[in-house]
Order: C-alpha cells, then sequence, then structure tokens
C-alpha cells in the first residue's frame, strides 16, 4: 500500500477561499483527533491548498491547543496527510470537493443512529453493571447520547428527537405514517415532517374521543389549545414547551365541524376565545362555518408587573341563526396541511 504523504501545515498557502462558514471546527477537531483523518486534504503541487479548509483548520487547532491524541501519528499535529491535484483548474476543484458528495438521507441516519443506539445502551449498561435503581443517576446520559447520535448527521440533539419519532411512528404503522417519512427523505425537512406527524396523531387521538354530547345548546363557550410558541422575557423566563396537548388549526376546524356544530340549538350564542395571532382565522372560521359575527371581547389578565407581564386574550362571540349553519367542505377553504 502507497503511504500518504504529509506535508507539515505551516507550508500549506491557503489563497482566497468562497466558503465563509467553517462550522465547529474545535468539535470537528476533536472528532479527528479520536479516530484519525479519514481524507486527506487535497493541495496542488506548490503545497497551495485546493480543498478541506476545515480539515487543515482542524488540525491547526489541535496543534493549538496540545491536542494530546495522536499526536505522535502527526507529529505534533504540524503535519496533515495530503492528496496533490491537478491545478488546471482551482475552481472547479474547490468547487467540487464541497459538492460532489451525498449526505445520508433521514432515513439513513435513523437506521445507523438505531444501530449506534444499541451500542451506546450496551456501553451504559456496562457501565452501571446489573443494578436497576440508577435511572435518576444516568438521566443525562439519555440526553448526551441523543447529542452524540444527531452529531452523526451534523443535526441537534432535538432535531434528532424529532427525526426519529417520525421514523419511529413511521417504522411501528406504516399505514398511518409511512407517506410522512418517505416526504422527509424527498424534502429533507425535518420540523415541517415533525409538524405533519404531531398533527396527524392527535387527529387519531380525536377520533377516539367520544361522541359529542346529545342535545341542543344556546350558549357554547370555547377555549381552543392554539398551537403558540413560548417567549423567554427577562422578567418572566416561560418553559420552551407548553404543558398541555395542543392543537393545529386544521385540527381545531375539525373540532368545531364534529364537537360544536352538531349541539347548536338555533339562535345560539358561541364564545370561541383567542389569541392575537389567531384572531383572525377564528373569526373568518367562525363566518365560514356560518356563524354571524357579533362582537369581540377582550380579556386584560393583570399579573405581577416584576414577574408577570400582562397579557389579553380576545373573545370573539358568533350567532347561529337557523339555516346558517353550514359546512364548508377543507377542499374548498384549502386548510388541509396534510
Amino acid at each position: 500500500m502507497t503511504e500518504t504523504p504529509m506535508r507539515p501545515t505551516a507550508s500549506i498557502k491557503v489563497n482566497k477561499r468562497f466558503r465563509r462558514d467553517l462550522g465547529d471546527i474545535p468539535a470537528f477537531a476533536a472528532r479527528i483527533a479520536e479516530r484519525g483523518l479519514l481524507h486527506p486534504i487535497p493541495i496542488f503541487p506548490n503545497d497551495t491548498l485546493a480543498g478541506g479548509e476545515r480539515r487543515y483548520r482542524a488540525f491547526q487547532h489541535n496543534e493549538a491547543i496540545g491536542e494530546p491524541r495522536r499526536r505522535e501519528q502527526y507529529k505534533g499535529w504540524t503535519e496533515i496527510p495530503v492528496h496533490v491535484v491537478d491545478p488546471d483548474d482551482p475552481l472547479a476543484v474547490e468547487c467540487e470537493e464541497n459538492t460532489d458528495r451525498l449526505d445520508f438521507s433521514p432515513s439513513e441516519l435513523y437506521f445507523i443512529t438505531q444501530a449506534r443506539e444499541k451500542e451506546e445502551a450496551a456501553r451504559a449498561a456496562e457501565r452501571r453493571g446489573t443494578r436497576t435503581d440508577l435511572g435518576e443517576i444516568f438521566h443525562d446520559v439519555a440526553g448526551k447520547t441523543r447529542d452524540k447520535l444527531g452529531a452523526l448527521g451534523n443535526i441537534s440533539g432535538k432535531s434528532f428527537d424529532k427525526l426519529k419519532a417520525v421514523f419511529d411512528a413511521a417504522t411501528s404503522f406504516p399505514n398511518l405514517y409511512g407517506d410522512i417519512a418517505e416526504e422527509l427523505d424527498r424534502t429533507r425537512n425535518i420540523d415541517k415532517a415533525y409538524v405533519r406527524l404531531t398533527g396527524r396523531q392527535n387527529r387519531n387521538k380525536l377520533k377516539e374521543r367520544p361522541a359529542p354530547p346529545e342535545g341542543k345548546f344556546e350558549t357554547v363557550v370555547i377555549d381552543s389549545p392554539w398551537q403558540i410558541e413560548r417567549i423567554d422575557l427577562v422578567v418572566a423566563p416561560s418553559p420552551k414547551e407548553l404543558d398541555y396537548e395542543t392543537m393545529t388549526d386544521e385540527q381545531i376546524r375539525d373540532f368545531y365541524e364534529d364537537y360544536v356544530l352538531p349541539i347548536l340549538a338555533d339562535d345560539a350564542h358561541v364564545f370561541s376565545w383567542t389569541i392575537q395571532s389567531k384572531l383572525t382565522f377564528t373569526t373568518n372560521l367562525m363566518e365560514e362555518l356560518g356563524l354571524n359575527y357579533r362582537l369581540l371581547m377582550a380579556w386584560l389578565k393583570v399579573g405581577d408587573a416584576a414577574t408577570e407581564p400582562a397579557q389579553i386574550q380576545f373573545g370573539v362571540c358568533g350567532v347561529c341563526h337557523e339555516g346558517n349553519a353550514k359546512i364548508c367542505r377543507y377542499e374548498e377553504l384549502s386548510l388541509r396541511l396534510s
């Protein structure tokens, strides 16, 4: 086997490069220190860098911090493996170095992380022995493992959780969620796929809920669990996640059609609590379902000014007149999300 040539890192010249974002060099350098450099950097015959600036900078980083791992292999991180390339078209070399590759698809990443997750679980079991009462002690191991698995695909631990949720569901119930996983493979949009998954899961839960109450009611009050983003405030930090199950706009519309309209008496009054970002949606929804808009109420929720800023919720009132409570189809309204 031909030995890979080495060059002193100090001898390599770096001309103007078009890549601007080099990413997390310290983390990349740590992975190289752990496993070694998998691919030599391409250079031109005059020792000018042709590609692989991140690998080059990682070696510089490890030299600067005195990284102890593989110091002997890379002469104290002062020498780096290289591959000499044709200098006829430097721009093409730089372009191809960064584009002629195929990242793992989301499903491929899922299955490779499944294999790695089993390895991590086995190592964790070895660390804690045969005891079964150490769940709390090793609670943080799961989070660290999640981050490690996400790092395999250069995604965050949180994104990995979402990806895993999609493919776990698709693997267990392919008829229900397989199309969402297929779309994720095509688009590689993890957030969108996760929103579709949770929305469909919530709709399936709604289908299992009991039928609307029997009878007709003259007054109906609805407080919908809107999907909203929590905002961290200096004076009153909020948790990142809501402590209750939310519903998408489509699910809320389903709820109105399936649960509200069937129980309305003639001239019934419907009061719907909403938030500012959903105010237009709520009033439009009432009109689409044949509920004539009557008034808007504002509820000022005043808390401790030092810790709880004032909040405003809105109540939209609609009146159902006989013969007006129509049901518009989703296709006509273009509200169907999946």
